[in-house]
């Protein structure tokens, strides 16, 4: 069933994420902060240990996106550098097939 805050409007359920909350549950206003400020939690408190291991392993992963990311970034560069390359080799290939052509060109002028 939904459950509205104060100012009306229907409550978002969220998870803490902070050092004395982690991995909790709770319903408060859609607007945050800047809303009604209508907070209930749904989980109960979590022992110490349990707290701490949840806490640990969220910032373990939020390091382990970090680096995904990073290595994203780093894999599309790598990628990007030789596709430079061939463009630049290709735009230089056609220059001198271009001068050859005008050469060879010329040259059958001076035949004929």
């Amino acid at each position: 069933m939904a459950e509205y805050c104060r100012c009306g409007r229907q409550a978002v359920q969220r998870t803490a994420w902070t050092e004395s909350n982690a991995g909790r549950r709770f319903v408060g206003c859609v607007g945050g902060r800047s809303g009604c400020n209508y907070f209930r939690w749904i989980d109960e408190p979590m022992c110490l240990q349990g707290r701490v291991v949840i806490y640990g392993l969220r910032e373990r992963v939020r390091a382990l996106e970090e680096e995904m990311a990073q290595n994203a970034s780093l894999r599309e560069e790598a990628l990007e550098a030789p596709r430079q390359e061939h463009s630049y080799w290709f735009y230089v290939c056609a220059l001198c097939l271009f001068v050859l052509v005008i050469v060879l060109c010329n040259s059958n002028d001076e035949d004929n």
